[in-house]
């Protein structure tokens, strides 16, 4: 396993153009069809627009990876959207 700070290296130039839009595209797929997602995402969007709701799901989702990755343990849905 990498260390803490080469896992969040890595992630964090995953935020370059490539890396980014494969982050936005999951972000989009999950929306799609994880309700409780679609759920954060709708009052995210209500509150400003579009385009940062789905920049919000896309960074809990790049943390809950990175959490995934540091602690070795399973995505826990209920941890990253509540």
């Amino acid at each position: 396993m990498a260390e803490t700070g080469q896992v969040h290296r890595d992630l964090w130039e995953a935020r370059t153009r490539p890396g980014q839009s494969s982050i936005t595209e999951a972000a989009n797929f999950a929306i799609r069809f994880s309700p409780r997602i679609k759920s954060f995402y709708q009052r995210k969007k209500f509150k400003s627009n579009a385009i940062v709701a789905i920049k919000a799901v896309a960074h809990k989702l790049c943390r809950a990876c990175y959490y995934i990755m540091k602690d070795q343990v399973p995505f826990d849905i209920t941890k990253a959207f509540t």
